[in-house]
């Protein structure tokens, strides 16, 4: 395939009102944008071998939304606990959980009837007949799972099954003690199920949302985020502290952390304070490695069982 070239500056139109072209919205780039080195580095017609060198320009406000408030039991309520069976889900919608939701297998594209975190994931669509839809911010919340247990579950296990924001199926281990509260490290927006394994007490169980909030795409860097939290208008955050890393793990595992990335809220979540994410994507992470991995851009494959 050639380089494609033309002589700008280009304008992309339409028409205020009764537009013909049904298609009408923003312009997807695989690869995102760059600004070309304007100093005739480039020769229109070169070679495709030949050099263009340009400077990445690609960073986009991922979330824009209200957490609900900080959970116990808004995913599975207080229930004795027996190795091996899951353990019963909420039956009705609220308190940040849509009970009933649907998702897309991105594996097998088979439906899934689940528990949405924060709202089923939606899109933004452009143009009369909608060809054009982009992932919307004010959806893209995804949790960690904490569970709670009443007795001394050590040496148990709760593995949780679920999906990421993109349909991705995905689970965890988190391993059980005390009387206390556990948290995992995956952000989650689609839960399946929670089940408890091991040496269990016999005691209650329950599962909840924590404010482990995960990151729509890859960060490596906390000077690559800008993140902002609070009462409307929300604040910026200059303090790197709750901020983690990509897990780059590979294969990820089911105690490895998020693949890519997590920032844990630094006051509870209450249903009223607003998160506002911005992402800038480094040059280095838009490329796929060797076998065809977005790892760079959405992080090594989730792990799951």
């Amino acid at each position: 395939m050639t380089v494609k070239h033309m002589q700008g500056p280009l304008v992309v139109f339409g028409q205020a009102s009764g537009d013909y072209n049904p298609s009408l919205g923003i312009s997807p780039m695989w690869g995102g944008g760059s600004m070309l080195d304007p100093r005739g580095s480039y020769q229109p017609g070169q070679d495709v071998t030949g050099d263009i060198p340009c400077w990445s320009d690609n960073t986009f406000t991922v979330i824009s939304q209200v957490p609900s408030a900080l959970a116990a039991a808004n995913i599975a309520p207080a229930t004795a606990a027996v190795a091996g069976t899951p353990l019963p889900l909420v039956t009705t919608s609220g308190a940040g959980i849509t009970v009933g939701a649907k998702v897309t297998n991105l594996t097998t594209g088979a439906q899934a009837t689940v528990l949405a975190i924060d709202s089923a994931m939606a899109v933004i669509a452009y143009g009369t007949d909608a060809t054009v839809q982009c992932y919307d911010p004010r959806t893209a919340i995804a949790r960690n799972v904490r569970a709670t247990c009443a007795g001394n579950d050590t040496g148990g296990t709760l593995t949780v099954r679920g999906f990421s924001i993109y349909g991705e199926p995905m689970s965890e281990a988190i391993a059980l003690g005390t009387a206390a509260v556990y948290a995992g490290k995956k952000a989650f927006k689609y839960i399946l199920s929670a089940t408890p394994s091991g040496t269990l007490s016999g005691n209650t169980i329950s599962v909840g949302t924590g404010d482990v909030i995960g990151l729509p795409l890859r960060v490596d860097n906390f000077e690559n985020i800008q993140i902002w939290y609070g009462a409307p208008p929300p604040a910026l955050v200059s303090a790197a502290t709750g901020f983690l890393a990509a897990d780059a793990t590979s294969p990820a595992t089911g105690t490895t952390g998020d693949v890519r990335g997590t920032y844990a809220l630094q006051s509870a979540s209450n249903g009223t304070n607003k998160l506002v994410v911005s992402i800038g994507i480094m040059p280095w992470n838009l490329a796929p490695n060797a076998v065809g991995v977005y790892a760079g851009l959405f992080g090594v494959p989730n792990f799951t069982n």
